[in-house]
């Protein structure tokens, strides 16, 4: 079977035919979309959903991860309801900071749902942002600002690794040294956020999201102004030792560090699960969601149901 999707997927006259109806198919099968989505990479311009049935344009050519679980699986099917949430928030907001933003999959959401917000997206891999840049273009995205330099607490430069073995673009790039074995080093153009949004006079930063690779500590103290200042609702990536992701996160492991600066600044701590966000005084493993949700507003309830939107974004911005 897999052998077999190997070599359709290739062919591309057959491949972007097939693909389109057997993913129509496979809303009825749980179990063969799981296969499909990790044996049958995405070719071509691909259309997600978006709440409110607006559409979201994504380029691959069979080498992208995220475009692949977004087509197979729909608008959540990369990080799920961390995805809903930001968007929702994004509404909201009218400056927007993506530190380590990839294909820019979260940017063009936040730029999708609310077009008079700047959204201001760091990602230092320049082949990386090749693809984001023409994802930005096919969906005529005036409000994305790209910026191809890492976030961290200094600025300067910084060594990223990349892992060998990643197949097409990759999806995990780490400032730690030895969190795989086999990697590439690389020097890349390094900032802070406090000197970023300083120097470029952004206004108050309302919404970020973190996703740096066991980085997420070092890029917390470089925007300290902002979190002591502006107080924005952050969504960070947190990694426990028993996190199964790629590298030694048991080695690298900074939710403590996180845990400890996030208090300082007054900040209340949401476990994301399936239905709900729930408070929690302390970072707890949630194998079911790799992010979680902070906010400096004082928090009035410990439970906020999805089903219920606009308390829970009261509530939160």
């Amino acid at each position: 079977m897999k052998k077999l999707l190997k070599y359709l997927r290739k062919q591309y006259i057959v491949g972007r035919p097939a693909g389109a109806a057997v993913r129509g198919f496979l809303r009825f099968s749980d179990k063969i979309r799981r296969t499909f989505h990790k044996h049958w990479p995405v070719s071509g311009t691909v259309h997600v959903l978006l709440p409110g049935n607006e559409k979201l344009l994504l380029w691959s050519k069979g080498d992208d991860y995220i475009t692949t679980q977004a087509y197979w699986k729909g608008f959540k099917g990369y990080e799920d309801t961390s995805v809903w949430l930001f968007y929702q928030l994004a509404k909201h907001s009218h400056c927007i900071i993506d530190a380590g933003a990839n294909i820019g999959y979260f940017s063009l959401i936040a730029a999708k749902a609310n077009p008079d917000a700047s959204v201001f997206a760091f990602e230092p891999m320049p082949d990386i942002v090749e693809r984001f840049e023409k994802n930005r273009q096919l969906n005529n995205l005036q409000n994305i600002h790209i910026q191809t330099m890492a976030v961290g607490e200094t600025d300067g430069e910084l060594t990223l690794y990349t892992p060998v073995a990643a197949p097409g673009v990759a999806l995990a790039v780490s400032a730690k040294e030895g969190w795989l074995s086999n990697t590439t080093a690389s020097r890349v153009k390094a900032t802070t956020l406090d000197t970023w949004c300083r120097t470029n006079t952004t206004g108050k930063t309302d919404l970020v999201k973190i996703d740096c690779e066991l980085l997420e500590d070092a890029v917390l103290r470089g925007m300290t102004n902002i979190l002591e200042n502006d107080k924005p609702v952050l969504l960070v990536e947190i990694l426990f030792p028993e996190s199964e992701e790629v590298g030694d996160t048991g080695k690298f492991s900074n939710y403590r560090e996180i845990e400890s600066l996030l208090k300082k600044y007054g900040y209340t701590f949401y476990l994301i699960n399936n239905t709900a966000l729930v408070q929690v005084d302390h970072l707890i493993y949630n194998p079911d969601c790799r992010n979680y949700l902070f906010s400096a507003k004082p928090p009035e309830k410990r439970y906020l149901p999805y089903s219920n939107l606009p308390d829970l974004v009261k509530q939160l911005c």
